[in-house]
């Protein structure tokens, strides 16, 4: 017996839960089987400190394969507490894969093996914690909520660590978050940096701090996302450990981008650079090069933004070249997540450069345009140029006027100067031009591209902008955008009817339908159905 409970002592977490089962009724078991359940134990040590190891560095099927070997034994000595870890296990591998229907099952049972058990508030409040972000996954905010508060329950009833209630608080946040309920958001992470400041908990409260800021910027406010940033920052780095300390000026960076203050984003950017390669941080190298992209994307430098294009590109196939096809998985989902926050993220830099350069073209068209235009204005006023000349000259005017691509982003100049009293076109014109945009709208389904603009439209419809404008405004009733947005969230109902779909995130449906971010696709699909699109794939069934 003294073995036995020397054993207990040094046998660190899986021993823990093993108490229960462990005790005076070793002294009935023969030699034979009391040395096998002691191998059993040791092993059971060993593969749980090893499977932690391992999904700590995110080798997940070594992981899966561990976990399987637990629950071997657990199955062999039957013994409850480790199957029930190792359930739990087995669906937050499935959860990292993407399975999500069989990471449910197993979290399901596993709820229901603890369940039986008295006293085990620990694995029942870490399972309701995971089937709450498992929910999230799956963009069923209500059963994320109502886990979390299952999960607070149980952690309240048995008066459980502060660290655990701030990990379900989080979760509340997140899932608020999830479904744009930013006030809601907004109470519970300051509750979470109000408890953990109170409590001398730096990690907790940078956390609180880097998602604080995240809310306020998803709100398109900057200003405050910043002030939140940098209280991150403030932080002691010692104190925080370096891959949550990077994600402060992360979140910085893209306030500054939000305000347009490119400097000092790459500032910050440099920044989290440095401590990522000081840390080999790789993952977040990788974001840091696709920030970098976009800043200079957005400044038109589209030579520095193909270079950090390609570092991302590049530093990203080196990665996911030592991985399985699990963690690949898993890595996709990682970024897909943080890069949501980049707006235009779809589109290519190479396809840009070359629409700068023909937009380049065009405005060297158009300064010859406005020299032409000059100079016949002197020829009217000051008549010292033949009629020849003039008549020549409004030839080479009304040839640039009919040229389409200057059309589509300029003015119609034949009647720039004419006086507009109500529509310029017919009534049945009209009619039969609104039936072509219908048509090619359905059919070419341009609105699938998040940079659509009038001009665009304009001149793939042959029209003039003018002509777009007032078909849209007659006909439709609608600017532009309310156009053009209208079929996108007709596109996201069809998708996410689509069982096909059923467990794609809202946001990445948004993005395949044309929405550049998760804040637009809202507000216009709520705008329209007067329901967010998670309450609308709420309403169906698959």
């Amino acid at each position: 017996m003294a073995l036995i409970l020397k054993n207990i002592k040094n046998t660190g977490l899986s021993l823990l839960l093993f108490n229960g089962l462990i005790g005076a009724s070793y002294s009935q078991l023969s030699n034979e089987t009391l040395n096998d359940s002691l191998r059993s134990q040791r092993k059971m040590d060993s593969l749980i400190l090893l499977s932690t190891n391992e999904f700590k560095a995110g080798d997940l099927e070594a992981f899966k394969f561990h976990t399987e070997e637990i629950l071997t034994i657990a199955e062999k000595h039957n013994w409850i507490v480790p199957k029930i870890k190792g359930l739990t296990n087995l669906g937050i591998y499935y959860r990292q894969k993407g399975e999500y229907e069989k990471s449910l099952k197993n979290y399901l049972t596993a709820n229901t093996l603890s369940e039986s058990l008295n006293n085990d508030y620990k694995n029942q409040a870490i399972i309701h914690i995971n089937l709450a972000n498992l929910y999230l996954n799956l963009e069923e905010n209500k059963k994320s909520l109502a886990s979390f508060e299952k999960a607070m329950t149980i952690v309240d009833s048995a008066n459980g660590p502060i660290n655990m209630k701030l990990s379900i608080v989080n979760g509340y946040g997140m899932a608020y978050l999830a479904n744009d309920e930013y006030e809601n958001a907004i109470l519970k992470f300051e509750y979470v940096r109000s408890l953990s400041r109170e409590n001398a908990m730096m990690y907790e409260e940078h956390v609180a701090l880097c998602n604080l800021s995240e809310v306020y910027a998803e709100q398109e406010k900057y200003h405050k996302a910043l002030e939140y940033a940098d209280e991150a920052l403030q932080k002691p780095k010692e104190q925080v450990p370096s891959q949550q300390y990077v994600s402060g000026y992360l979140r910085k960076s893209y306030a500054l981008m939000g305000l347009e203050t490119y400097d000092l984003a790459l500032a910050n950017l440099d920044s989290a650079q440095s401590i990522a390669r000081g840390n080999q941080l790789f993952r977040t190298e990788i974001l840091i090069n696709q920030y970098k992209a976009e800043i200079f994307r957005r400044l038109e430098n589209y030579e520095e933004a193909l270079g950090y294009q390609k570092n991302y590109l590049q530093l990203k196939e080196e990665l996911t070249s030592q991985m399985n096809r699990a963690q690949k998985v898993q890595f996709d989902q990682e970024l897909a997540q943080k890069e949501a926050l980049l707006s235009h993220q779809n589109i290519s830099l190479v396809k840009l450069a070359k629409r700068n350069q023909k937009k380049t073209t065009y405005i060297l068209l158009l300064s010859g345009l406005t020299a032409a235009l000059l100079v016949f204005i002197l020829v009217r006023k000051y008549r010292k140029k033949g009629v020849s000349e003039v008549i020549n000259m409004r030839k080479k005017i009304e040839e640039a006027d009919q040229d389409p691509s200057i059309a589509a982003d300029e003015p119609d100049l034949k009647s720039e100067h004419k006086p507009s009293n109500g529509p310029r076109i017919a009534e049945q014109e009209r009619t039969v031009i609104s039936e072509q945009i219908e048509s090619f709208m359905r059919l070419k389904k341009p609105f699938l591209n998040p940079e659509l603009k009038q001009s665009d439209l304009a001149k793939e419809l042959d029209l003039t902008l003018h002509q777009l404008s007032e078909v849209l405004n007659q006909n439709f009733k609608e600017n532009f955008n309310a156009f053009v947005n209208r079929y996108r969230v007709e596109e996201v109902k069809r998708l996410i009817k689509d069982s096909k779909n059923s467990n794609t995130k809202i946001v990445a449906i948004g993005y395949e339908a044309g929405f550049k971010s998760k804040t637009s696709l809202y507000r216009a699909f709520k705008l329209l159905e007067k329901k967010t699109p998670a309450e609308y794939r709420d309403t169906l069934s698959f």
